[in-house]
């Protein structure tokens, strides 16, 4: 994949990343969801895997600074508000 507006900067493809992981996330909460669990279980189950997904996914994903000076005047205007 290209970053965007054609920068020339190849980036993983972590939209798919996602959805793979968190297809797989789903697959193993619904493979639990017949069997007998405390209450909460589920959601404990699903937030500590979705974060953990989120987790893995961040470290791929790139984060482009195109114009620094942009961030520096928003910056700048809420510190003059």
């Amino acid at each position: 994949m290209i970053a965007k507006e054609g920068s020339g900067v190849r980036v993983h493809p972590a939209p798919l990343y996602e959805t793979i992981l968190y297809t797989g996330v789903f697959l193993v909460l619904w493979s639990l969801r017949k069997k007998p669990h405390v209450d909460g279980r589920m959601v404990y189950l699903y937030l500590i895997l979705a974060g953990s997904s989120r987790f893995l996914v961040e470290f791929v994903r790139v984060k482009l600074v195109l114009c620094p000076i942009n961030k520096f005047t928003k910056t700048l205007q809420l510190v003059e508000d």
